[in-house]
């Protein structure tokens, strides 16, 4: 079977499967920062809640991870929301997928 996690995706199929990464026990989207360059969702997500104005910047720009997950898990009909839901769950399951891929866990 064709190995499905990289850590650097060469064609759309790649990228689609693997956009959403863990790094040091954070959540990273690939090439959706500035400059195409990869961004923490938590970061992805208050920039985009202040463009929608969804937030106020002071609220949420000195928040923890762990403060920012708690608050974005309890927001309500908003898409910034269900997009850290997605992207956490996707983000868990392909971190087990490559631990299972590199032989990690069976």
């Amino acid at each position: 079977m064709k190995r499905l996690t990289t850590d650097n995706p060469q064609n759309n199929t790649e990228m689609m499967l693997n956009r959403v990464f863990v790094e040091e026990k954070e959540v990273w989207l690939r090439g959706l920062g500035l400059t195409d360059s990869d961004i923490r969702l938590m970061d992805f997500c208050k920039w985009h809640c202040i463009e929608n104005k969804c937030a106020e910047i002071e609220d949420i720009c000195n928040e923890t991870l762990d403060d920012f997950g708690e608050r974005m898990m309890d927001c309500e009909d908003c898409s910034i929301s269900l997009l850290y839901w997605f992207a956490v769950g996707f983000a868990e399951v392909r971190n087990r997928l490559k631990k299972y891929e590199d032989g990690i866990i069976s």
